[in-house]
């Protein structure tokens, strides 16, 4: 972060000065597991005057302040990484997020139903809602309202949504990169985006298991949710088996339903092999 802020090294954590962009993404840099507890927190969220990249690049440089949760190469999920990498690349092309993920990303890989904040249409059913846990009961969250999705400049950390014919141009394009094919960038990178860091079962945004004989080698997989929504994605390279499930809750209920559903899955490709 120093290296794309030098006028932050009076107010950034010394930590943060020699942590790298691949300590950030592989949840090593001692960031928090907190992104809401910066001082500026009524500045940055949805409805406060500024731009998303103003609001992010606010939010960055606090972060950064705050005292280390632990020392560079303890790993600690966190969405701060996140927050911190996507303004750093705001700073450095000059361009928002937003922008880079559609060029970068959705357009070479051909996601064109990919967008950003909650899906659907405010006042309609064109999309199946998401739905809040509240002392039991579920509660659906028409899009466009305040609380669909998480704040706009938290957009690196989780605002896309997507289809699942558009999801699987992006697994289909990890999986051949693993392989060894290149794509919209090279099957090197791909392999390295999924390589541990420092000897610790986590790549730059994927868990990894070398645990399942029936895997044939590594399986990749990431678990997200905004607390609407719940997403699960697993590569098996070797198998050349992409799944993605979803649940339109991140309450325990949809948890318990997507594990339900990685049983039968998992099954299933066995018997198939």
């Amino acid at each position: 972060p120093l290296d794309v802020w030098p006028e932050l090294a009076a107010t950034m954590d010394p930590q943060y000065q020699s942590a790298t962009v691949v300590d950030l993404l592989s949840h090593q840099s001692g960031l928090g597991i907190d992104v809401d507890t910066i001082p500026s927190i009524n500045d940055v969220i949805d409805g406060a005057p500024g731009t998303l990249t103003e609001k992010r690049r606010l939010w960055a440089a606090e972060l950064l302040e705050l005292s280390p949760a632990n020392a560079i190469g303890e790993f600690q999920y966190t969405n701060a990484g996140y927050i911190v990498v996507g303004a750093m690349l705001e700073t450095v092309t000059g361009s928002p997020w937003e922008n880079l993920m559609v060029e970068q990303l959705f357009g070479p890989l051909g996601m064109i139903s990919t967008g950003f904040g909650a899906p659907g249409s405010p006042g309609m059913l064109d999309q199946p809602w998401g739905h809040w846990e509240l002392d039991g009961t579920l509660s659906s969250i028409q899009p466009g309202s305040p609380n669909a999705d998480n704040p706009q400049a938290v957009g690196p950390a989780g605002t896309v949504h997507t289809t699942f014919a558009d999801y699987v141009q992006y697994l289909f394009a990890h999986i051949e990169g693993e392989r060894g094919i290149s794509g919209i960038v090279t099957a090197e990178t791909f392999q390295f985006l999924h390589a541990p860091v420092r000897d610790i079962p986590y790549g730059l945004g994927w868990d990894i298991d070398n645990s399942q004989d029936w895997t044939n080698g590594s399986a990749y997989f990431h678990f997200g949710s905004n607390g609407r929504w719940m997403a699960i994605a697993v590569l098996i390279p070797n198998l050349d088996v992409g799944v993605l499930m979803v649940s339109n809750t991140g309450s325990e209920a949809g948890i318990e339903g997507i594990d339900a559903l990685v049983s039968v899955i998992a099954q299933r490709i066995q018997d198939s092999q």
